[in-house]
């Protein structure tokens, strides 16, 4: 949000010096300004901090808004300065503050923002990235200056007034650069007390063109020649976006060793490390996207070591190992590590982090995965180089139709997941769905039975298809349904249950589900010792449009025989009735997917039998 301070129009109908109502602060108006003197009128020469200042429930002058866009609850200030540059801000404020600064011609008039009578000489809303607001300007030794801070659109709350007296930016050209004590190791060096308020580039050298960015400006700059030649770690800590560059041997050489931006958030540290050699004159500039202040700390590091011995080991996840860096005599390291993988043919990554010398990754793609391992000293806060390299993840077992998982009891359990599933060539479609991924199972009845497969899990919706055939070019598919299906199987014949999903969980975690089957065997018709109990599934039926359809409809759809004056009705699956429901007798759909549905038909004289049904509507 931007500040507009626009040219003062509409005047006060306010008397100077008015008494301030009750509740609001003592200086509401600009007539009862504070005086930041340690006397009334006093020169300020001294850098100084004003706190417990407020501006709640403080009011606008008569037509105060008009000078300034959103300028809300003003409070103000005075002070006669030391002649220099001066720094003003408010800080310790969790509200949107606006700050002007001008002069008054007549503070004694009756309308003191008269267009003649006050002068804008410096303005702010929001420094930098934050919600305060800071500005400097010059001040010439003999004008009291009046200073406002108000609340941006009614925002108002405690604040603390900064004055800074800034000193005489001595290095604003290369050839007056700052000399930095090269620091030894543990002995870093503190250049305090910078900062970049009237900075300027230099002309005559092209100094933006050479550095090549529009970007740079209101540079200072510093130089140093290292004793020896070792890593140095520059850093800039400023209120605002800093750039920052180091230049071997003088500005016309052009030989640039390390140029980059270290735009960080306001008050935070913005560093970068580079090495360099004795006996050379560096030349370091500070350039700052706004004027502030910083300070500029150089040490001398020691980097780590790339590390060594890494190990990658494959199971259902893939783990990497590596032996930790071994530091100097002298030198103490407290390492975290960075891990950074990509696919060599999907460009998928995955990283993470590490406080220990290993890492594990699940659900990685197949195929070959290159992988950057990075050392972090924590103490020093710097990183060493990379150790690069590659590996290979196989395949699902049972990713393929040819390795289909052999399942050896009629009856059973077992955990898989989708982190490895892909398709294959010339894999059926399985469902009008896009299945992106498959595992394959196979199993070959002992005896003639209904079969079930179910699939259980809380991230995955999957298909079950089960199919018959010797290869995928030559599969018939019997039944698909939607976590689960049934089909009557006969002894000894090899059916193909594939488990599909439209979800893909190549390189995430999740895709976890229980694969769970079971058979019932089936009863000889002409046994003379059995009898067939009421409600019997006698057989799976697969039926099209059947929402809104009533039981009868259903049944005639399945082709199930229905004898004169039966009654039929239908009930549906527990696994289903997210699926569908019975509403008055029909049945509706509340998604559209496959509903598992029993119908049974129950004539006046006989026994009864019950149907099992997938539905879709």
């Amino acid at each position: 949000m931007g500040l507009l301070l626009c040219t003062i129009v509409a005047m006060l109908g306010t008397v100077s010096g008015q008494a301030v109502a009750a509740g609001e602060p003592p200086n509401d108006s600009i007539a009862s300004s504070i005086d930041l003197g340690a006397t009334p009128g006093a020169t300020v020469s001294n850098s100084a901090t004003r706190t417990g200042n407020t501006n709640a429930s403080a009011t606008l002058e008569t037509n105060e808004s008009d000078s300034f866009s959103s300028w809300t609850k003003s409070v103000w200030f005075k002070a006669k300065l030391v002649a220099g540059r001066w720094e003003f801000g408010v800080t310790d404020a969790n509200w949107d503050t606006m700050m002007v600064i001008g002069t008054l011609a007549n503070p004694a008039a009756a309308t003191p923002f008269h267009v003649s009578n006050y002068t804008i000489i410096a303005s702010n809303d929001d420094f930098g990235n934050t919600t305060l607001s800071r500005t400097s300007f010059v001040a010439d030794g003999t004008t009291t200056y009046y200073i406002g801070v108000a609340g941006y659109d009614n925002s108002q709350g405690s604040f603390s007034l900064e004055f800074n007296k800034l000193s005489v930016i001595a290095n604003d050209n290369i050839a007056q650069a700052t000399t930095v004590t090269p620091p030894s190791f543990g002995n870093p060096t503190t250049v305090a007390a910078q900062h970049t308020y009237g900075a300027t580039i230099e002309t005559a050298s092209s100094e933006s063109q050479r550095l090549q960015d529009d970007m740079w400006g209101n540079s200072v700059w510093f130089k140093m020649v290292p004793a020896e030649t070792k890593d140095f770690k520059f850093v800039v800590n400023s209120g605002q976006s800093a750039r920052f560059i180091v230049i071997k041997k003088s500005f016309a050489d052009n030989t640039f060793v390390y140029a980059t931006d270290v735009t960080r958030p306001p008050l935070s540290s913005a560093s970068s490390v580079v090495r360099l050699d004795s006996g050379v004159t560096y030349f370091i500039g500070v350039s700052t996207l706004y004027e502030t202040t910083f300070s500029l700390v150089v040490s001398q590091v020691v980097l780590p070591t790339v590390v060594t011995n890494i190990q990658v080991n494959q199971g259902t996840t893939t783990n990497i190992s590596w032996a930790a860096p071994s530091p100097p005599a002298g030198v103490t390291w407290t390492m975290n590590y960075g891990v950074f993988l990509e696919h060599a043919a999907s460009g998928l990554t995955r990283d993470t982090g590490a406080t220990t010398t290993s890492a594990s990754f699940s659900r990685l793609l197949p195929g070959t995965w290159t992988y950057d391992i990075s050392a972090f000293d924590t103490v020093q806060g710097v990183s060493g180089a990379n150790a690069s390299g590659t590996f290979t993840v196989t395949s699902a077992s049972n990713d393929m139709f040819s390795a289909a998982r052999v399942l050896g009891t009629d009856s059973g359990s077992l955990n898989d997941f989708f982190g490895y599933a892909t398709r294959e060539a010339n894999e059926p479609p399985h469902s009008s769905s896009q299945l992106n991924s498959s595992l394959w199972y196979a199993l070959t009845p002992s005896a003639n039975a209904t079969h079930s497969f179910t699939v259980s899990a809380s991230a995955v919706t999957a298909y079950v298809s089960v199919y018959t055939g010797s290869g995928l070019e030559t599969l018939t598919r019997m039944q698909t349904g939607v976590d689960s299906t049934t089909w009557v199987g006969t002894a000894g014949t090899r059916y193909y249950v594939a488990v599909t999903t439209a979800n893909d969980f190549a390189n995430s975690g999740g895709g976890d589900f229980t694969l769970s089957w079971a058979s019932v065997p089936s009863v000889s018709a002409t046994s003379p010792t059995t009898t067939v109990a009421p409600a019997a599934v006698v057989a799976v039926r697969t039926v099209k449009g059947g929402n809104n359809a009533t039981p009868l409809t259903l049944a005639k759809k399945a082709k199930i025989a229905v004898p004169k004056s039966a009654k039929v009705t239908l009930s549906v699956k527990t696994d289903s009735k997210k699926i569908c429901a019975l509403v008055n007798g029909r049945l509706r759909f509340k998604k559209k997917s496959a509903c598992k549905i029993t119908i049974k038909v129950a004539p006046k004289t006989g026994k009864a039998s019950a149907h099992a049904v997938i539905v879709t509507s």
